[in-house]
């Protein structure tokens, strides 16, 4: 369907969890699934914008990003040392990297992003803001890049009331997602009550052309699990025959095993995974000259977030700073700045090392 949103046209895929299976279950290629979703050029370069989380909620607080909640230190935890400025200067130097780096690549080489979250993911929030102004600035308001959005209806029903939000201005036009209303209202009743306050308030990103959507019911329950799928297998036929990359920062939200699962998931595709430590430092050494002075300072970010009342839960920020000073010792230690020559040991190391770290991080 073809839905007008704040001005603009773009592409919505709604599906019922059944035809999400069946649809998981016949992707055939690159060219078939650009075909059937009207996307064009052809893109050269698939990026993957995972989940990533800058915070937690408090108690039964519903999720959203932190810029919509009213009070950020009652309503959710989060592992900056700097609190509310910190999440504000991590904000910065996502959307910075985002717009420096990943827009130009996805300009040069008609990029299909995906976002495997809703807004309250700081990837997709950002990136979601990105593609809204870069649509602005056309006259004809098209990119040479497409953004898709792929996600499940309870996790937007409570904003979709809220007239001229983007969930409102895709439900309004799509007569597969009022038709579907009735069911989806029943099975998310039957799950998360009847009370609007306990139900999820998240938003698709804004800016996306392409919208895919699932229903989230089988059998009259919330079901996440056809949605999850469909997600995945779109990913796994992409990257099967375009270069493909993950990019992923923070937290995947639902914990360390998680995150590893899905990195190792990408990886076991052959999808390189870029993980970032988006956080703000406030020691003056940006990169840690070895794995010994990373671990002194994760240890005083600890104690400073704890004190705090809450603790480091940044698991893919955290991962990725210790891999940055494993890197860089092997690098002068065993090379004498040759990183090529030594490029096993580093791999050796780092798998040994970044495991025993997360491990005793965990424990």
């Amino acid at each position: 369907e073809t839905i007008n949103v704040n001005n603009h046209e773009r592409k919505l895929l709604f599906l019922t969890n059944s035809q999400a299976v069946k649809l998981a279950t016949n992707i055939k290629s690159v060219d078939h699934f650009c075909l059937s979703m009207s996307i064009d050029p052809r893109p050269q370069l698939v990026i993957i914008l995972s989940t990533a989380a800058s915070t937690t909620p408090r108690g039964s607080a519903t999720e959203r990003h932190w810029t919509e909640r009213p009070d950020i230190e009652a309503d959710c935890y989060n592992s900056e040392c700097g609190g509310k400025p910190g999440l504000e200067e991590t904000e910065r130097s996502i959307h910075i990297f985002l717009r420096k780096c990943l827009l130009p690549l996805a300009r040069r080489t008609n990029a299909l992003i995906i976002l495997e979250d809703t807004d309250d993911c700081s990837l997709s929030n950002a990136w979601g803001k990105l593609c809204a102004a870069e649509r602005d600035s056309k006259a004809d308001g098209k990119m040479s890049f497409t953004t898709i959005s792929i996600s499940c209806s309870p996790r937007h029903h409570a904003q979709a009331e809220i007239e001229n939000s983007t969930p409102h201005q895709l439900k309004k036009g799509s007569r597969r997602w009022r038709a579907n209303e009735p069911a989806m209202l029943h099975a998310m009743r039957k799950s998360f009550g009847h009370d609007h306050a306990g139900w999820f308030w998240t938003l698709p990103p804004q800016g996306a052309s392409h919208y895919i959507i699932v229903d989230g019911v089988t059998e009259n329950d919330v079901d996440w699990g056809p949605w999850a799928s469909l997600s995945s297998k779109i990913v796994q036929t992409l990257a099967a025959d375009l270069t493909s990359l993950t990019i992923m920062t923070q937290t995947s939200k639902w914990g360390y095993q998680n995150t590893m699962h899905e990195a190792a998931n990408k990886i076991g595709r052959n999808i390189p995974v870029l993980m970032i430590d988006s956080r703000k430092w406030d020691h003056e050494q940006l990169r840690p000259q070895t794995f010994s002075d990373a671990v002194d300072h994760l240890m005083e970010l600890e104690e400073k977030l704890q004190n705090a009342g809450t603790t480091n839960f940044y698991d893919v920020s955290t991962f990725s700073y210790l891999h940055s000073a494993v890197k860089w010792q092997v690098k002068n230690s065993f090379t004498g700045g040759d990183s090529q020559k030594g490029m096993w040991v580093h791999k050796a190391l780092s798998i040994l090392q970044l495991r025993d770290a997360m491990e005793t991080r965990v424990a």
